[in-house]
């Protein structure tokens, strides 16, 4: 299950409460897509909540959909407990114009306000 929330205009935030299977994958693409109809470039707060996972596969498909919306994201926060989801933003942030960073669960608070900013 995912919950949307907007800091600002620009910022949307996605708390993921939930396994992402390929389902919840394409909502939280279609929220995405849904801001950048009214926003050339955003920034992204994507929060998967404690005891939740992502699959190998679902983590290529999402690295393969920032990848082709790149020019469209200014800041992209990943809070996070997953070495798995650590791991995939820092390859992000390698070959993203945009500012990738990953949190940690406990380090939500730092993440919202690094996003917002």
């Amino acid at each position: 299950m995912i919950s949307k929330f907007e800091f600002s205009e620009q910022v949307v935030g996605i708390l993921v409460d939930s396994d992402i299977d390929t389902k919840t994958l394409d909502e939280i693409h279609e929220e995405i897509l849904n801001k950048l109809d009214s926003h050339p470039t955003i920034n992204l707060f994507v929060e998967i909540t404690e005891g939740h996972s992502i699959s190998l596969i679902n983590i290529l498909k999402d690295l393969i959909f920032k990848l082709d919306h790149a020019k469209h994201f200014s800041k992209i926060a990943m809070v996070s407990d997953l070495k798995r989801m650590t791991s995939a933003m820092i390859f992000k942030d390698l070959v993203m114009k945009a500012d990738v960073r990953a949190f940690e669960n406990e380090e939500r608070m730092e993440a919202m306000n690094w996003i917002s900013e």
